[in-house]
């Protein structure tokens, strides 16, 4: 998958979950693979990429200040190596538009990086925790722009 249009971009989940759920997304995150499928191996042209290129890097600069703006106001970052957040230099592709697969823990909804006016389409998760139900719909209908946004709850 490069350009990810129709992945889930928000998760809202209960406070006493969080926790849990962000230290198994952190390990699946780092785990996934950069590049391009046209890229051949001894065994040929397989797959042995999760995570592709974008069609271009306009927004790419705009994105890591948002998410550099983000972590300053005490959000988790997570992702690859040192290059979590911010674009990915790929070895053999080296003119490709590549970012770095990144969670974004702890958002709020009145932080920027919540507020964004289009969506990513790149590999950035935000995660959100809530404690109510009054919380979860102030979050829910809080957005001014909600492209795809998935809610872990239980009973509350």
């Amino acid at each position: 998958m490069g350009q990810n249009c129709i992945g889930i971009e928000r998760i809202l989940v209960q406070e006493d979950q969080y926790d849990a759920l962000y230290e198994m997304l952190s390990d699946r995150i780092k785990k996934l693979r950069t590049g391009s499928v046209l890229t051949c191996t001894p065994e040929g042209y397989i797959n042995t990429v999760d995570s592709g290129s974008m069609i271009n890097g306009d927004r790419f600069e705009g994105i890591q200040r948002v998410i550099a703006d983000a972590a300053e106001e005490g959000c988790q970052v997570e992702g690859v190596g040192e290059s979590a957040g911010r674009r990915y230099a790929h070895p053999q592709h080296e003119h490709g538009y590549y970012f770095t697969p990144t969670i974004v823990g702890s958002v709020t909804k009145d932080m920027q990086i919540a507020n964004i006016e289009r969506a990513f389409f790149l590999w950035i998760l935000l995660l959100f925790f809530f404690c109510t139900k009054k919380v979860l719909i102030d979050c829910v209908f809080g957005f001014v722009y909600n492209v795809c946004t998935s809610y872990a709850v239980d009973a509350l």
